[in-house]
Protein backbone atom coordinates (compact mmCIF):
# COMPACT_ATOMS: atom_id res chain seq x y z
CA UNK A 1 0.00 0.00 0.00
CA UNK A 2 2.77 2.22 0.46
CA UNK A 3 4.49 1.94 -2.88
CA UNK A 4 0.90 2.56 -4.30
CA UNK A 5 0.23 6.06 -2.43
CA UNK A 6 3.88 7.28 -2.80
CA UNK A 7 3.77 6.50 -6.78
CA UNK A 8 0.42 7.90 -6.74
CA UNK A 9 1.47 10.86 -4.92
CA UNK A 10 4.63 11.39 -7.36
CA UNK A 11 2.04 11.17 -10.13
CA UNK A 12 0.16 14.30 -9.26
CA UNK A 13 1.33 17.17 -10.40
CA UNK A 14 0.67 20.99 -10.46
CA UNK A 15 -1.29 22.05 -12.85
CA UNK A 16 0.73 25.23 -13.57
CA UNK A 17 4.00 24.03 -12.77
CA UNK A 18 4.60 20.37 -13.53
CA UNK A 19 7.74 20.22 -11.87
CA UNK A 20 5.37 20.92 -8.31
CA UNK A 21 3.65 17.99 -6.38
CA UNK A 22 0.07 18.40 -5.87
CA UNK A 23 -1.05 18.19 -2.47
CA UNK A 24 -4.25 15.20 -1.90
CA UNK A 25 -6.52 15.50 0.92
CA UNK A 26 -7.39 11.67 2.38
CA UNK A 27 -10.59 11.75 0.76
CA UNK A 28 -8.99 12.35 -2.47
CA UNK A 29 -6.25 9.39 -1.77
CA UNK A 30 -9.17 7.53 -1.15
CA UNK A 31 -10.62 7.90 -3.98
CA UNK A 32 -7.77 7.44 -6.48
CA UNK A 33 -6.44 4.33 -4.63
CA UNK A 34 -9.79 2.42 -5.02
CA UNK A 35 -8.95 2.44 -8.55
CA UNK A 36 -5.51 0.14 -8.16
CA UNK A 37 -6.35 -2.51 -5.25
CA UNK A 38 -8.90 -5.37 -5.82
CA UNK A 39 -12.31 -4.85 -5.47
CA UNK A 40 -12.53 -6.94 -2.21
CA UNK A 41 -10.19 -4.92 -0.30
CA UNK A 42 -11.13 -2.39 2.49
CA UNK A 43 -9.54 0.65 2.62
CA UNK A 44 -10.79 2.49 5.83
CA UNK A 45 -9.84 5.65 6.22
CA UNK A 46 -8.07 5.43 9.50
CA UNK A 47 -5.99 1.95 8.23
CA UNK A 48 -4.99 5.07 5.55
CA UNK A 49 -4.06 7.63 7.95
CA UNK A 50 -1.99 5.26 9.68
CA UNK A 51 -0.10 4.36 6.08
CA UNK A 52 0.20 8.07 5.64
CA UNK A 53 1.69 9.01 9.20
CA UNK A 54 4.40 5.74 8.81
CA UNK A 55 5.27 7.63 4.94
CA UNK A 56 5.60 11.23 6.87
CA UNK A 57 7.92 9.32 9.40
CA UNK A 58 10.09 7.88 6.84
CA UNK A 59 10.07 11.25 5.21
CA UNK A 60 8.61 9.83 2.09
CA UNK A 61 5.32 12.39 2.22
CA UNK A 62 4.64 15.88 3.91
CA UNK A 63 1.63 16.29 5.57
CA UNK A 64 0.27 20.16 5.50
CA UNK A 65 -2.81 21.64 6.15
CA UNK A 66 -6.51 20.64 6.40
CA UNK A 67 -5.24 17.00 5.90
CA UNK A 68 -3.57 17.39 3.03
CA UNK A 69 -0.68 15.25 2.23
CA UNK A 70 1.99 15.82 -1.23
CA UNK A 71 5.02 13.82 -2.12
CA UNK A 72 7.93 15.09 -0.25
CA UNK A 73 11.16 16.91 -2.31
CA UNK A 74 13.56 14.31 -3.85
CA UNK A 75 15.71 13.74 -1.69
CA UNK A 76 19.49 11.70 -1.40
CA UNK A 77 20.15 10.47 2.05
CA UNK A 78 23.75 9.02 2.76
CA UNK A 79 24.22 8.00 6.78
CA UNK A 80 27.64 7.85 6.96
CA UNK A 81 30.13 10.33 4.32
CA UNK A 82 32.94 8.10 4.50
CA UNK A 83 30.98 5.14 2.68
CA UNK A 84 29.21 6.74 -0.06
CA UNK A 85 28.55 3.16 -1.90
CA UNK A 86 25.33 3.43 -1.57
CA UNK A 87 22.81 5.94 -0.97
CA UNK A 88 19.14 5.67 -0.34
CA UNK A 89 16.68 7.59 -2.26
CA UNK A 90 13.35 9.09 -0.72
CA UNK A 91 10.27 11.38 -1.82
CA UNK A 92 9.30 12.32 -5.63
CA UNK A 93 9.63 9.16 -7.66
CA UNK A 94 9.63 11.49 -10.58
CA UNK A 95 13.71 12.11 -10.20
CA UNK A 96 14.37 8.39 -9.48
CA UNK A 97 15.65 6.98 -12.50
CA UNK A 98 17.72 10.65 -13.30
CA UNK A 99 19.02 10.85 -9.67
CA UNK A 100 20.99 7.07 -10.70
CA UNK A 101 21.61 8.59 -14.10
CA UNK A 102 23.05 11.69 -12.45
CA UNK A 103 25.21 9.59 -10.17
CA UNK A 104 26.18 6.87 -13.49
CA UNK A 105 24.66 4.19 -11.00
CA UNK A 106 25.87 0.38 -11.05
CA UNK A 107 22.85 -0.49 -9.59
CA UNK A 108 21.57 -2.90 -12.19
CA UNK A 109 17.68 -1.79 -11.62
CA UNK A 110 17.13 2.15 -11.81
CA UNK A 111 13.94 1.79 -10.08
CA UNK A 112 15.15 0.99 -7.21
CA UNK A 113 15.52 2.73 -4.07
CA UNK A 114 19.23 1.92 -3.49
CA UNK A 115 21.84 4.04 -5.37
CA UNK A 116 24.85 3.19 -6.04
CA UNK A 117 27.06 5.91 -7.77
CA UNK A 118 29.72 5.11 -9.79
CA UNK A 119 32.06 7.54 -8.15
CA UNK A 120 32.56 7.82 -4.26
CA UNK A 121 33.61 11.77 -4.27
CA UNK A 122 30.84 13.64 -1.80
CA UNK A 123 31.36 16.60 -3.71
CA UNK A 124 31.08 15.17 -7.36
CA UNK A 125 27.59 13.20 -5.60
CA UNK A 126 26.43 16.71 -4.29
CA UNK A 127 27.07 19.01 -7.48
CA UNK A 128 25.23 16.41 -9.67
CA UNK A 129 22.48 16.15 -7.41
CA UNK A 130 21.84 19.94 -7.54
CA UNK A 131 22.13 20.27 -11.29
CA UNK A 132 18.81 18.18 -11.48
CA UNK A 133 17.12 19.62 -8.09
CA UNK A 134 17.48 16.75 -5.94
CA UNK A 135 18.47 17.14 -1.87
CA UNK A 136 21.70 15.27 -0.17
CA UNK A 137 21.05 14.67 3.46
CA UNK A 138 24.29 13.67 5.68
CA UNK A 139 22.18 12.22 8.54
CA UNK A 140 24.47 12.31 10.86
CA UNK A 141 25.31 15.71 10.59
CA UNK A 142 21.48 16.84 10.35
CA UNK A 143 20.02 16.71 14.37
CA UNK A 144 21.73 19.98 15.42
CA UNK A 145 20.08 21.73 12.80
CA UNK A 146 16.69 20.76 13.55
CA UNK A 147 13.53 22.76 15.43
CA UNK A 148 13.00 23.03 18.88
CA UNK A 149 10.20 22.52 20.73
CA UNK A 150 8.27 25.80 21.16
CA UNK A 151 5.14 26.87 21.24
CA UNK A 152 3.70 29.02 17.84
CA UNK A 153 4.63 32.95 17.32
CA UNK A 154 2.54 35.27 15.85
CA UNK A 155 4.82 35.01 12.34
CA UNK A 156 3.26 31.33 12.11
CA UNK A 157 -0.53 32.28 13.08
CA UNK A 158 -1.34 34.53 10.68
CA UNK A 159 -5.07 34.53 9.52
CA UNK A 160 -7.49 33.20 11.96
CA UNK A 161 -10.36 31.09 11.23
CA UNK A 162 -13.65 32.55 10.04
CA UNK A 163 -15.72 30.65 12.44
CA UNK A 164 -15.23 29.51 15.96
CA UNK A 165 -14.58 25.28 15.34
CA UNK A 166 -17.21 24.89 18.29
CA UNK A 167 -19.77 26.40 16.62
CA UNK A 168 -19.42 24.00 14.08
CA UNK A 169 -22.68 21.45 14.50
CA UNK A 170 -21.40 18.75 11.52
CA UNK A 171 -19.59 16.48 14.08
CA UNK A 172 -21.39 13.41 14.46
CA UNK A 173 -21.78 10.55 17.26
CA UNK A 174 -18.99 10.94 19.86
CA UNK A 175 -16.66 13.52 18.00
CA UNK A 176 -15.39 16.54 20.22
CA UNK A 177 -12.95 18.44 20.08
CA UNK A 178 -9.93 18.21 22.09
CA UNK A 179 -7.15 20.12 23.60
CA UNK A 180 -3.89 18.76 24.73
CA UNK A 181 -3.36 18.64 28.54
CA UNK A 182 0.09 17.39 29.56
CA UNK A 183 -0.16 15.20 32.71
CA UNK A 184 3.11 13.10 34.18
CA UNK A 185 3.14 9.73 33.60
CA UNK A 186 0.36 9.98 30.76
CA UNK A 187 0.74 8.42 27.07
CA UNK A 188 0.56 11.33 24.52
CA UNK A 189 -2.74 9.92 23.41
CA UNK A 190 -4.34 10.04 27.05
CA UNK A 191 -2.98 13.84 26.89
CA UNK A 192 -5.56 14.68 24.40
CA UNK A 193 -8.87 15.85 26.23
CA UNK A 194 -12.66 16.43 25.23
CA UNK A 195 -13.58 20.17 26.11
CA UNK A 196 -16.19 22.81 25.17
CA UNK A 197 -15.54 26.26 24.53
CA UNK A 198 -16.64 27.57 28.28
CA UNK A 199 -13.80 25.59 29.88
CA UNK A 200 -11.31 26.89 27.43
CA UNK A 201 -12.19 30.44 27.99
CA UNK A 202 -12.46 30.80 32.14
CA UNK A 203 -10.07 27.87 32.91
CA UNK A 204 -7.09 28.76 31.20
CA UNK A 205 -7.01 25.32 29.81
CA UNK A 206 -4.33 24.55 26.93
CA UNK A 207 -4.62 26.49 23.41
CA UNK A 208 -3.55 23.62 21.67
CA UNK A 209 -6.64 21.64 20.05
CA UNK A 210 -7.41 19.28 17.42
CA UNK A 211 -10.77 19.01 15.46
CA UNK A 212 -12.52 15.47 15.17
CA UNK A 213 -11.33 15.71 11.20
CA UNK A 214 -7.62 15.32 12.47
CA UNK A 215 -6.37 19.08 12.11
CA UNK A 216 -4.82 20.99 14.88
CA UNK A 217 -5.55 24.81 15.93
CA UNK A 218 -4.22 27.02 18.26
CA UNK A 219 -6.22 29.70 20.39
CA UNK A 220 -4.45 32.98 20.82
CA UNK A 221 -6.93 36.59 22.13
CA UNK A 222 -10.23 34.57 21.29
CA UNK A 223 -9.12 33.72 17.80
CA UNK A 224 -8.59 30.46 16.54
CA UNK A 225 -5.80 29.77 13.72
CA UNK A 226 -4.74 26.24 12.12
CA UNK A 227 -1.72 24.82 12.63
CA UNK A 228 0.68 23.02 10.21
CA UNK A 229 0.77 19.16 11.75
CA UNK A 230 4.87 20.05 12.58
CA UNK A 231 4.14 23.03 14.50
CA UNK A 232 1.48 21.45 16.37
CA UNK A 233 3.55 18.72 17.45
CA UNK A 234 6.87 21.18 18.62
CA UNK A 235 4.00 22.57 20.90
CA UNK A 236 2.98 19.81 21.94
CA UNK A 237 6.46 19.43 23.47
CA UNK A 238 6.73 22.99 24.31
CA UNK A 239 3.61 22.15 26.43
CA UNK A 240 4.72 19.14 28.17
CA UNK A 241 8.23 20.85 29.26
CA UNK A 242 6.22 24.21 30.45
CA UNK A 243 3.98 21.70 32.89
CA UNK A 244 6.97 19.43 33.57
CA UNK A 245 5.27 16.30 32.27
CA UNK A 246 7.80 15.35 29.78
CA UNK A 247 6.60 12.65 27.76
CA UNK A 248 7.78 8.73 28.40
CA UNK A 249 9.30 6.72 25.62
CA UNK A 250 9.63 2.83 26.21
CA UNK A 251 13.08 1.94 25.65
CA UNK A 252 14.22 -1.67 25.99
CA UNK A 253 18.11 -1.38 26.45
CA UNK A 254 19.27 -5.05 26.24
CA UNK A 255 17.02 -5.67 23.09
CA UNK A 256 18.12 -2.06 21.50
CA UNK A 257 14.10 -1.88 20.75
CA UNK A 258 12.45 1.65 21.32
CA UNK A 259 8.45 1.60 21.14
CA UNK A 260 6.89 4.64 19.42
CA UNK A 261 3.57 3.28 19.29
CA UNK A 262 1.02 6.42 19.75
CA UNK A 263 4.31 9.12 19.64
CA UNK A 264 3.88 11.65 16.99
CA UNK A 265 7.24 13.25 16.46
CA UNK A 266 8.40 16.27 14.34
CA UNK A 267 9.00 15.03 10.69
CA UNK A 268 12.72 15.84 10.67
CA UNK A 269 12.64 13.90 13.93
CA UNK A 270 10.58 11.08 12.72
CA UNK A 271 12.70 10.86 9.59
CA UNK A 272 16.19 10.98 11.30
CA UNK A 273 15.19 8.32 13.97
CA UNK A 274 13.54 6.11 10.82
CA UNK A 275 16.71 6.10 8.94
CA UNK A 276 19.00 5.15 11.31
CA UNK A 277 17.23 2.71 12.71
CA UNK A 278 16.09 -0.80 11.56
CA UNK A 279 11.90 -2.09 11.84
CA UNK A 280 11.32 -4.82 13.97
CA UNK A 281 9.49 -7.54 12.87
CA UNK A 282 5.70 -7.99 13.68
CA UNK A 283 5.82 -5.17 16.29
CA UNK A 284 4.75 -1.50 14.64
CA UNK A 285 6.67 1.27 14.79
CA UNK A 286 8.70 -0.39 17.09
CA UNK A 287 12.59 0.42 15.89
CA UNK A 288 15.86 -1.13 16.86
CA UNK A 289 18.99 0.73 16.69
CA UNK A 290 22.32 -0.48 16.82
CA UNK A 291 24.80 -0.20 19.91
CA UNK A 292 26.63 2.56 17.92
CA UNK A 293 23.28 4.95 16.87
CA UNK A 294 22.10 4.68 20.63
CA UNK A 295 24.00 7.94 21.90
CA UNK A 296 22.36 9.82 19.14
CA UNK A 297 19.14 8.47 19.53
CA UNK A 298 19.02 9.79 22.90
CA UNK A 299 20.32 13.21 22.39
CA UNK A 300 17.43 13.51 19.98
CA UNK A 301 15.10 13.03 22.61
CA UNK A 302 17.15 14.65 25.11
CA UNK A 303 16.34 17.47 22.94
CA UNK A 304 12.58 17.31 22.75
CA UNK A 305 12.27 16.79 26.64
CA UNK A 306 11.63 12.61 26.17
CA UNK A 307 12.46 10.38 28.71
CA UNK A 308 13.45 6.91 27.99
CA UNK A 309 12.06 4.04 30.17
Amino acid sequence: MQDKITLLLSQHRQPINSALPLALTISQITSLLKFSIAPDQNLSTEALRQELNELEAMGEILAGNRNQYCIAPPTLLVLDENDLSILLFTGDRTYLQLTHQALRSISPDHSSLSIRPRIYRLQWIQSRLSQIGVRFWNVSESLQNFPRPQKPSRAVLRSPLSRNPFENNNWTGNQSIQHYVPRPNSSQTERWKSANFAQILTQNLSPLMRLPTGEYIWLADTEFYELEPDVAVLAMFALDAEANANLRVVWDEPQGRLNLQGISLPSDYARWLWRISEPVDDMYRTRYFEPIKRRQMREAFSILGCELV
